[in-house]
């Protein structure tokens, strides 16, 4: 028996930025492929607007399933719905009239979250609830509709869909479940005319987008236990956060809110089979790859080198504040040469630009980029050699780049703020041949200020690489290769499990009727 889901995400498959869409899309992927104890499971697809450069690869695949009528701009509006259906994946497209166009004009990943030339990002994203809402909540419209049970909806970009369920299409069968990826100081704060002429009315003063989406859904979701604790402990003299904390209180009283910590695809990152090939000697084929990467980089910047025989500190993500790319500089200076670092990564800061501009390719062992054909070419084989994965967030929900290195066998070095310490625990190596744990831990100091928790950290992770023998080494790095299957959505009793069961509640059913005891549409 299968549940019905319909993931509502402003980015997602090949227009995915950051670790929105690639929760977003690799859930939808992992639903369909999970199989519960009871045999029930997941009919999963996904919703966002069609963003025409971003989706070229698309562009022979897709088939248009619907057109659909919706309000925009206080007019009735037309829009194409296309399906591009493959495996496990079922990606629902919104694309619209000529004249709305421009709104999904954009060229770039980093430009998704930001206002361009063209468009307003409230007004793309006005744009795309409003269709959405009408596609889903007047109920199959044209072939291949999903006709879900449960919306689950990322974050407050997709807030106004339940309300506009309600209110416009007087919809209440279909279930939301409104999924907190950020913390709430990205919560989409809007004067209310910016969000008029979709059918909703609003008071005139300022509007919280994700307030609105965690009163209005049937359920909240936050992407790890420890976050949502946070939510709810964390006082704060900011006017907003205290309200957002207080709707959270209220949420988790009524048992209408949980923390589930997000999954990976273990296989799209676990190396053996792909670049590891020796599965019992993971620290010599981490000397290989290392070896491979010095041979691909030497020679592009004169005389500059990596060392293979040197540990490997891999650094992957976005170069943005909240995430601790201001460490990259005393992370350098730290090492003295004794180790390699690399950081392969989207966006930039000027903290990023200087190491680029200063080290990077110039010291030997650097190498930091934020081109997208050096991650395209490198990112695989990285991830696959490194022995620490380094995580400096100073605000993090979950932190998948985590376990995504744990999959290759690396130590984690980290601030573990946020949902990082549902994952990362201490690494224990008093018995160096028996080592619990996977995690190296410093404290989070003010930007630009020198860490002398971050050197102490570095101090230790090293301290701890050259007293282990290879065959210790390659002992410790299996272990946590393989403990990190249990962040897999489909480990048994693990993240998957549990969305099942909030659907289950959400809908009324029993385990097994799963299909045929849903609510009729109004």
């Amino acid at each position: 028996m299968y549940c019905r889901v319909l993931h509502v995400a402003i980015e997602g498959g090949p227009a995915t930025f950051g670790g929105l869409g690639n929760v977003a899309t690799q859930m939808m992927v992992a639903q369909n492929k999970f199989k519960s104890n009871n045999h029930n499971s997941f009919d999963a697809s996904i919703i966002t607007p069609y963003y025409p450069t971003l989706f070229k690869s698309y562009n022979n695949q897709v088939q248009k399933v619907a057109e659909i009528e919706h309000v925009y701009n206080d007019t009735l509006v037309k829009s194409n719905i296309y399906l591009m259906q493959n495996n496990s994946t079922k990606h629902y497209l919104i694309e619209p009239p000529e004249e709305y166009k421009y709104l999904f004009n954009i060229n770039a990943l980093h430009d998704l979250y930001l206002d361009t030339e063209s468009s307003l990002f409230i007004d793309r994203l006005k744009y795309y609830n409003s269709a959405v809402a009408a596609y889903v909540g007047k109920g199959p419209i044209g072939a291949h509709h999903p006709d879900p049970q449960i919306l689950q909806l990322h974050d407050w970009q997709a807030a106004l869909v339940p309300k506009l369920l309600t209110g416009v299409y007087n919809n209440t069968a279909i279930k939301t479940v409104f999924m907190v990826h950020i913390d709430n100081w990205d919560r989409g704060t809007y004067p209310g005319y910016c969000l008029e002429g979709i059918g909703l009315e609003y008071l005139p003063e300022t509007c919280i987008l994700k307030a609105m989406g965690l009163a209005a859904a049937d359920h909240i979701v936050v992407v790890s236990p420890r976050l949502l604790q946070e939510c709810i402990d964390t006082y704060s003299y900011d006017p907003e956060l205290e309200y957002l904390r207080k709707i959270y209180t209220i949420a988790n009283a009524r048992k209408k809110a949980i923390g589930i910590t997000n999954g990976i695809i273990y296989a799209n990152y676990c190396p053996v089979g792909k670049l590891v090939n020796d599965p019992l000697n993971l620290y010599a084929e981490k000397h290989r790859l290392k070896t491979q990467l010095a041979t691909m980089l030497n020679g592009s910047r004169g005389t500059w080198k990596i060392d293979p025989n040197l540990p490997l500190i891999l650094y992957v993500g976005r170069y943005s504040p909240e995430k601790g790319v201001d460490t990259f500089e005393q992370l350098i200076q730290a090492l003295h040469g004794r180790a390699i670092f690399i950081a392969i990564g989207r966006s930039i800061t000027n903290d990023v630009y200087n190491v680029v501009l200063n080290y990077s390719r110039q010291t030997d062992n650097v190498f930091v980029t934020f081109s997208e054909s050096e991650q395209s070419q490198f990112l695989q084989l990285v991830r696959a050699a490194a022995d620490f994965i380094y995580v400096p967030s100073r605000r993090e929900a979950c932190g998948l780049v985590a376990p995504e290195g744990l999959a290759n066998g690396a130590i984690c070095v980290t601030t573990g703020v946020g949902g990082i310490r549902d994952l990362i625990k201490p690494l224990d190596y008093s018995d160096p041949n028996n080592t619990t744990g996977n995690g190296i831990f410093f404290e989070v100091f003010p930007e630009g200020e020198e860490n002398p928790d971050l050197y102490k950290a570095i101090d230790q992770a090293l301290l701890l690489w050259y007293s282990l023998t290879p065959e210790q080494k390659n002992a410790m790095q299996i272990r946590i290769m393989h403990e990190a299957e249990q962040f897999d959505w489909q480990a048994p009793g693990g993240s998957l499990q549990k969305y099942l069961d909030v659907f289950m509640n959400l809908l009324e059913l029993e385990p097994q009727n799963l299909t045929h005891k849903s609510k009729p549409r109004p």
